[in-house]
């Protein structure tokens, strides 16, 4: 039997209204797996990040950013928030 693990974008998120700012708190993990397989199997990388960032609706902000190891790629998580009716 093989051990199995879920990898990819996971995100946390809880928001909190501050007069005209949402503030925005949360967890994000980025984890893949490495193609190289080695003796002891695939190596898995992983990536988490945890914080509040506040955001003026209507406003795009950066939420996190991070560097895949295993692809060499950069992935950047924006929120924009929207008042509805």
């Amino acid at each position: 039997a093989s051990a199995r693990e879920s990898v990819g974008l996971q995100l946390k998120l809880h928001y909190t209204l501050r007069g005209g700012v949402v503030l925005l708190a949360g967890e994000f993990e980025m984890s893949s797996v490495d193609p190289v397989v080695g003796p002891g199997g695939a190596t898995i990388h992983r990536v988490k990040a945890q914080g509040i960032v506040p955001v003026t609706p209507g406003t795009p902000a950066l939420l996190t950013s991070a560097n895949d190891l295993t692809s060499h790629r950069r992935y950047e998580v924006n929120v924009t928030a929207q008042k509805l009716m």
